[in-house]
Formats: structure tokens, sequence, C-alpha cells
């Protein structure tokens, strides 16, 4: 995100205060990694606008 805003990401959360600030929602929603392969769509002929998250974040700033 930082990249896409053009700006260093100073402060990284540690795992720790992200539990602190969110608790258990804290694994779900910042803390897991949960990678998303688009084949089931791609076979069924559905065409994203935006190739990589890189590219759509830079469409939406």
């Amino acid at each position: 995100l930082g990249s896409a805003l053009k700006r260093p990401a100073l402060l990284p959360m540690p795992a720790f205060a992200a539990r602190l600030a969110f608790g258990e929602m804290a694994d779900q929603l910042l803390l897991s990694s949960i990678r998303v392969y688009p084949y089931l769509l791609q076979q069924a002929g559905y065409r994203f606008q935006d190739g990589d998250l890189e590219t759509a974040l830079a469409n939406i700033i």
C-alpha cells in the first residue's frame, strides 16, 4: 500500500499490537495469509480489470 501511495510505510504494526487493537479479529483480518487463485473465474471467461494488486491499487488511488 505504501508503494501505491508513493509514501513509505513508516510504522509496521507488530502482531501483538494488532491483537491488542483488534482482538481475535486481527488474526482473521490482518495477520493471516489467504492465497486466492481466480482459476475458475478465468475458465468461465471472466476478465479482470487489473492484472495484479499493485495495478489495481494504483488505479483506485
